[in-house]
């Protein structure tokens, strides 16, 4: 058995350390030597913090061991000589016959590699998408470009003939400019970095200024709103930049209805969840999105709508993302669509009653 013990400890991929409960180092496998850069003989019988004196962080996630990171993949930096290495640690405690813990087993796999490999591959992808982006730019551009040049070239055949071609047609002119000024403007939403004002948002006060601004197209759609958001819920965010995200989603959710559609509904659904993230929830019963649509749908550039510039949901996607959240989507056609939003609340927020309120907005 002591030998199977030991193959199997030298044929790891992974690192291993075994430590008692005072951090001494009592076993180390090849892999662990590599990783480290230090061989048993250096280690075996020493304390990790007079190991390694300067990597604190390492030690720390080292010997680090509590119910709520029990298994835990943990990254940190270390170094070996003037490498800079990228190291995953997951440590379990080691328990006995009686469930004592005798001590922690640490399992060290290094990350450098595929971190490089990965950064290119994400720079590769940004290449690619700033293709197609140029692409589509270049696209939306160039038809209200040549209907403005078409207008032209009419104007101009006709300015002797026809006198009032200018004042029956000019606002076709207008139209075509307001659209180019609408795609650049978009886009410039799109590709600047947001300056985000981050602060405690109450979520019920943010979701009634949300359905006061969308009040009158609610009314034409004959569509009813339903709330159901805890009054306590506080997230941490830039207030404005939200009115914008949930007006969008709501308003693309009353566009998704069916035309002549006399049920339409949408709820506004939020919640805490137990790792300190708040939940969002934009439910419809509209027409849905196909499985094909659904995987291009935060696309820059991808719309379905006649008259869409496809930014919108890009925009959306990244104003959460540097919110530090993200956003999902799940629909299925003839059924509805759900986008569900996750934002980081208050570190430091108490415990309160949770006091649910639900209102029905019907717009007649």
């Amino acid at each position: 058995m002591k030998n199977y013990n030991e193959d199997v400890l030298l044929n790891m991929s992974s690192g291993l350390i075994v430590m008692d409960n005072k951090g001494i180092l009592q076993t180390i496998n090849p892999q662990a030597e590599k990783i480290i850069g230090r061989s048993k003989e250096d280690v075996i019988g020493k304390k990790h913090a007079e190991i390694w004196p300067l990597e604190k962080e390492f030690v720390r996630k080292l010997s680090h061991l509590s119910a709520e990171d029990n298994g835990l993949f943990k990254e940190t930096k270390f170094h070996v000589g003037n490498i800079e290495k990228t190291l995953a640690i997951t440590t379990t405690p080691l328990k006995d016959m009686q469930k004592k813990i005798k001590g922690k087993l640490a399992v060290i796999n290094d990350l450098t590699e595929f971190n490089k490999l990965e950064m290119h591959v994400r720079r590769s992808d940004k290449l690619t998408a700033l293709g197609r982006m140029a692409a589509g730019v270049a696209h939306e551009i160039k038809n209200p470009l040549t209907s403005m040049r078409l207008f032209v070239q009419m104007m101009s055949s006709r300015q002797g003939t026809d006198p009032k071609f200018w004042a029956e047609h000019s606002d076709i002119l207008m139209n075509e400019l307001d659209r180019l000024d609408k795609i650049v403007g978009d886009f410039v939403g799109f590709a600047k970095t947001p300056e985000l004002k981050l602060e405690d948002v109450q979520l019920s006060e943010l979701i009634d200024k949300v359905l006061r601004l969308i009040n009158i197209q609610a009314q034409e759609l004959k569509v009813l709103i339903d709330v159901m958001v805890d009054h306590s819920l506080i997230i941490k965010g830039d207030g404005q930049r939200l009115v914008q995200v949930l007006m969008n989603l709501i308003l693309n959710a009353m566009q998704a209805m069916p035309q002549g559609k006399k049920d339409g509904r949408i709820i506004l659904r939020a919640k805490e969840l137990s790792n300190k993230m708040a939940e969002i929830e934009v439910i419809d019963n509209g027409a849905g999105i196909t499985k094909e649509n659904l995987d291009k749908l935060f696309t820059p550039f991808f719309t379905t709508k006649e008259k869409g510039t496809g930014l919108g949901l890009s925009i959306i996607h990244r104003l959460i993302e540097e919110h530090g959240g993200q956003i999902d989507v799940k629909s299925k056609l003839g059924v509805g669509t759900t986008f569900i939003i996750t934002l980081p609340t208050p570190e430091t927020r108490g415990i309160i009653p949770v006091d649910f309120t639900e209102k029905a907005v019907e717009i007649h």
